[in-house]
């Protein structure tokens, strides 16, 4: 059964006006400022404050990449 299709996008409320701003775990490594599509808010990721936090999702991307290749290999796409 694909449980992408139930699955919600990642990202996070924007502070300002309450849309959704869409970021994936990727653009959360490499990535230091996302703007909100509804009210162009800039907000900038400070990378040092925030080292605990993306290290435990870099973990979490490499887990998915892992469990992604694991399931091609045994015909499970």
């Amino acid at each position: 059964m694909n449980n992408q299709k139930h699955q919600q996008p990642s990202g996070f409320k924007c502070p300002v006006c309450g849309g959704f701003i869409p970021v994936s775990i990727k653009q959360l490594l490499t990535e230091e400022q996302f703007v909100c599509p509804q009210c162009a808010l800039n907000i900038r990721l400070n990378k040092a404050s925030s080292q605990k936090a993306l290290s435990a999702l870099q973990k979490v991307q490499e887990a998915e990449e892992k469990v992604k290749k694991a399931s091609v290999f045994n015909g499970i796409t």
